[in-house]
């Protein structure tokens, strides 16, 4: 029937008459319908025939649900918000129109639905319900504000933390970055390990790129490597100072 009440508001030349508008809403029925309406087509003096109002009261009061206005109480009743204003106002908009309701009992339904965090808001509280469209309105964009504030403040905690943990993660490796400076080498351990006995085909390649036969290091020669030099001179190990005593084969004198 609203299909049909449509159409005949887009085309109302097409539709100008009671009559006309009767036998289309027929056409469109089905069975047991159009097996009420069947008397209505065969008789021409039938007073449904010319009486739009009331053929459609009578279709309605015969084969409306009678339920109807229940189930969609129970709907409006049970409908909260669970997500944004504005998919908690497309729901209950969806709803049909067949309660009738005025404007107080559309604002006293939407009111309830909504979310508890967005009925304790100043900006919602102050709003007086007069109108159900303003009010339905300005809950959207509250909603909407809130949102978005909530969104901007958690991207700038967001950034506020990453900068503090690059920068921890930045004084961590610094401070736990290896020295560039080699670290002390053990005398004796060089000594034995890269001082020791040469390959022929070492000594080619320390001879071939000017590299010291004995430490390696470049600008050095064997002869005169200090590395050489230090490792080969004898270590000198202090000896207690002895102190002079009178010698066993020294005869005594003669009184």
């Amino acid at each position: 029937m609203a299909q049909c009440s449509l159409l005949f508001e887009l085309r109302p030349s097409s539709y100008s008459t009671d009559k006309a508008k009767v036998l289309f809403v027929i056409s469109r029925l089905s069975s047991p319908a159009f097996q009420w309406a069947r008397s209505i087509i065969s008789d021409s003096y039938h007073p449904l025939r010319s009486d739009y109002p009331a053929f459609r009261s009578s279709l309605q009061a015969v084969y409306s649900d009678r339920t109807c206005q229940i189930t969609v109480m129970n709907k409006i009743s049970s409908l909260c918000q669970t997500k944004s204003a504005a998919t908690y106002t497309s729901e209950f908009m969806s709803l049909p129109n067949t309660l009738n309701l005025d404007n107080n009992a559309k604002l006293l339904e939407f009111q309830q639905g909504l979310s508890s965090e967005l009925k304790r808001s100043p900006a919602i509280s102050g709003v007086p319900p007069t109108i159900f469209e303003t009010y339905m309105q300005r809950a959207i964009e509250i909603n909407q504000g809130t949102f978005l504030a909530g969104k901007s403040k958690q991207q700038s905690t967001g950034k506020t933390t990453s900068f503090n943990h690059s920068s921890t993660s930045n004084h961590g490796q610094r401070s736990h970055a290896p020295s560039s400076a080699p670290p002390p080498r053990n005398l004796k351990t060089s000594t034995s390990q890269l001082y020791r006995k040469i390959t022929p085909e070492e000594r080619k390649c320390r001879f071939d790129n000017k590299l010291c036969m004995y430490c390696v290091d470049p600008g050095c020669f064997v002869d005169q490597c200090l590395k050489r030099n230090n490792s080969n001179a004898p270590t000198q190990v202090p000896t207690p100072r002895q102190t002079s005593a009178p010698s066993l084969s020294s005869s005594p004198k003669n009184t």
